[in-house]
């Protein structure tokens, strides 16, 4: 019989047994860290809440700019501003993503992808 885990290093050291190293620098336990604080504070289920009344609330010519930094939510933001094209329009077509200059300034900004919606 084994005891429940105390902490997330205990945790995260069974991930990495379990799943091992794939990426360099990447610990194989990030996403599964990132997955259980998605559900546990039902981050995807806000998000799409907040971005509909987000939408609702706008003035004519009002605009919602929304920073995405993985798939999930990058997938909701682009579904619910389509779904939205009676009440507005995409400001951009395509999605705004870093240059390679900005990527070399600041690393982080590779994931993150910026779209905006207009209130007509």
């Amino acid at each position: 019989h084994k005891k429940p885990f105390e902490t997330t290093t205990e945790l995260s050291g069974l991930i990495e047994r379990v799943d091992r190293w794939r990426n360099k620098g990447v610990h194989p336990a990030t996403q599964y860290f990132m997955a259980l604080r998605l559900v546990v504070n039902r981050e995807l289920e806000v998000l799409q809440q907040t971005l509909r009344n987000l939408i609702l609330g706008l003035k004519p010519k009002g605009r919602i700019v929304v920073l995405t930094f993985h798939s999930l939510e990058d997938r909701i933001v682009k579904n619910i501003f389509k779904a939205s094209t009676d009440l507005g329009m995409l400001v951009n077509k395509k999605v705004i993503i870093a240059s390679d200059e900005e990527m070399k300034v600041n690393p982080r900004s590779r994931s993150c992808k910026l779209r905006a919606f207009e209130r007509m």
